[in-house]
């Protein structure tokens, strides 16, 4: 998974940003952005930006944006912040914007109130109006085609695992250890796989397509996009890089996995 440098202070922040690549990868990105905004420059709740319940959070998830709605997150911005210092508007899919609900924006980009950031993102930034790319301060990311470490076995086990875990199963691996023994030798690897296998389930599950994956990817992906909500697919992805930060710095990389697949995709 992609990731790029989070503003640590109000004076690192923009007010527009254009995040570019595979769209699952960019959403999460964009994820990243407008939770460290709002939770940690702007004071907003932690449990209820994850619950997707932060009132100053606005995302548009369509993949046909209208005139109208544009006009309408447009003329909304000069509502103030209800929780925090700041708020978001995210748009999923601001590349596949007609030109007139581009025009539509152009004034709200360039002069937004101080306390309003938006996060457009965008599969091909190409697509969208140089006067709109300028605008914006343009991140792209650059993300790794679906292959995994493990074994086409291992990834069908990982898969059923994780669909256990969504549907609050995951309490088995404190009854049956020796399921996580051949993830805890490939840690790294496991940790790889998951990323990109949600990343793979989050574009299926919000769009009901399936990306290119290679064949051995297919019914793993369809098999963790089948047992979960958005909801639970965007916190998953953020306990997962949780995670590899923590296994950077040595944990009992067991206990880790057992914490991880108890909760996956649930608030602790």
């Amino acid at each position: 998974m992609a990731h790029f440098i989070l503003p640590t202070s109000p004076e690192q922040l923009s007010h527009a940003y254009l995040i570019e690549g595979e769209h699952a990868a960019a959403v999460f990105a964009a994820r990243d952005l407008a939770r460290r905004v709002l939770v940690d420059l702007g004071g907003a709740d932690g449990a209820r930006f994850d619950r997707g319940a932060v009132a100053d959070l606005s995302e548009v998830t369509e993949e046909k944006i209208a005139i109208d709605r544009v006009r309408a997150l447009t003329a909304d911005m000069y509502r103030k912040p209800l929780e925090g210092a700041y708020r978001v508007a995210m748009l999923w899919h601001a590349d596949l914007m007609r030109d007139e609900a581009q025009n539509a924006m152009l004034k709200s980009l360039e002069e937004p109130p101080s306390y309003f950031v938006w996060i457009l993102v965008a599969e091909n930034a190409a697509r969208l109006l140089p006067t709109i790319r300028s605008r914006c301060r343009t991140v792209t990311l650059e993300t790794a085609p679906l292959v995994s470490a493990l074994d086409d076995a291992l990834l069908e086990r990982l898969a059923k695992l994780v669909a256990r875990a969504f549907a609050g199963e995951g309490a088995v691996v404190f009854d049956r250890r020796d399921t996580l023994e051949p993830f805890v030798e490939q840690k790294e690897a496991t940790l790889h796989t998951l990323m990109a296998l949600l990343s793979a389930a989050l574009f299926k599950v919000q769009t009901g397509r399936a990306e290119g994956a290679p064949a051995a990817w297919r019914e793993a992906v369809e098999t963790v996009a089948a047992s979960a909500s958005l909801g639970q697919v965007l916190l998953a992805l953020d306990q997962v890089a949780e995670l590899e930060g923590l296994m950077a710095v040595n944990v009992n990389a067991l206990l880790a996995f057992e914490h991880l697949f108890s909760h996956l995709g649930r608030e602790i």
